[in-house]
């Protein structure tokens, strides 16, 4: 498995505005891509034959996620990127012009809404038959009338990877939670991530709240005190996987809040360590496209688009270079087999059917998870 910085991770410090461009050319460097002196947005160049025009995150552009796409038209689509889920849907409602973007599952209703997309006729997919089920009827994602505005095509997990050795007795699916890093058996020796998400999410399943993201005033306050608890047990809030993995490694942290490639790293390693599936919860995200209804490019070249990256061929690659699961079920009958297992990923119709689906949270009650986060990091 290559070395490529966590997709995750990539996108986080996007986010923070931790990557300077020099890091982004030595990021997509190690992926042999090379880039170009422009900037983060521009608007696409309409005095071609209307060329393809997509929206997306960093490292989402590379040949080897739509190759069936190259090898029709001869050359790539045109790119710009964004840092979150957010920015993406406000510079398109704003008005820029992309015919396709990337959008994580739990934002996709606010883009129907917002009717800045339209229907996907799966049909025109020959792919679309090899996915996952769960994947194509993901909440959110279509209407009333069946009609899908979304086209699912990776997804990973946000949960606990831990030291065996250091904490033999959440060894095995049966001992999996989340309270592990509530535990003070292993004070100074935990690490959450820095993001309101990460922490108020998993407090949320411990507490045993109807709907983690809908909570209640009530049940907010709960994991406040939960997460003032949790900060005297901390050793850091990450910001960087890479830094909580490499204290994993070393014995430093017993457990740490991780996505699946850090656990695939750690295995390669040789570090003994298990990925957890917590009773209270296994959290699912998933990355996908959306048609915007700007048509930058031809229909064809949307549809040909879409396709490809939904192909097993795509999906091994994300597979076994960026740690992920892939949407079309056919990639795991061809990837390779060590593989999927490092990524503990040998069933992922079991990982599938037994997760939490990241969902939209109400911006008010957003607004507030965010603010609860920040004060509890600073002491209050």
């Amino acid at each position: 498995m290559s070395k490529i910085m966590s997709l995750d991770e990539y996108k986080d410090a996007l986010a923070k505005k931790a990557l300077s461009r020099r890091d982004v050319t030595k990021v997509l460097a190690s992926v042999g891509v090379a880039t170009v002196s422009m900037p983060v947005l521009h608007k696409p160049v309409l005095a071609e034959d209307g060329w393809l025009y997509l929206f997306t995150w960093n490292g989402y552009e590379l040949p080897e996620l739509h190759p069936a796409f190259a090898e029709k038209y001869g050359r790539q689509p045109d790119f710009s990127f964004y840092a979150d889920n957010d920015e993406a849907l406000e510079k398109i409602r704003a008005g820029f012009d992309a015919d396709i973007v990337c959008p994580s599952s739990s934002t996709v209703i606010r883009w129907i809404h917002a009717g800045l997309i339209e229907p996907i006729d799966v049909s025109r997919l020959s792919n679309w038959p090899n996915l996952f089920p769960q994947l194509q009827q993901i909440r959110g994602t279509f209407d009333d009338d069946g009609n899908h505005y979304y086209a699912p095509w990776s997804w990973g997990n946000s949960s606990i990877v831990f030291r065996t050795d250091l904490a033999p007795e959440y060894a095995g699916q049966e001992n999996h939670t989340w309270k592990i890093l509530w535990d003070p058996k292993y004070a100074g020796r935990v690490a959450m991530r820095d993001n309101w998400a990460g922490t108020t999410i998993p407090a949320g399943l411990i507490a045993g709240v109807e709907d983690p993201f809908a909570m209640t005033d009530d049940e907010i306050a709960e994991v406040r005190r939960l997460l003032q608890e949790q900060r005297e047990l901390n050793k850091f809030y990450w910001a960087s996987e890479t830094d909580a993995q490499t204290a994993i490694a070393t014995g430093e942290l017993v457990a740490m809040y991780a996505w699946n490639s850090a656990y695939a790293q750690l295995k390669e390693e040789g570090i003994p360590v298990e990925y957890m599936v917590p009773k209270e919860g296994l959290l699912t995200w998933v990355d996908g496209h959306v048609l915007t209804n700007r048509h930058i490019g031809t229909e064809e070249q949307r549809y040909d688009y879409l396709d490809a990256t939904l192909s097993p061929e795509t999906g091994v690659f994300m597979i076994e270079e960026y740690a992920y699961g892939a949407a079309n079920k056919i990639a795991y009958d061809l990837a390779d087999p060590e593989i999927l297992a490092s990524l503990g990923q040998t069933d992922p119709e079991a990982i599938l059917a037994g997760s939490l689906w990241y969902e939209t949270v109400p911006p008010d009650i957003q607004r507030k998870l965010v603010n609860l986060h920040d004060e509890v990091m600073a002491g209050m």
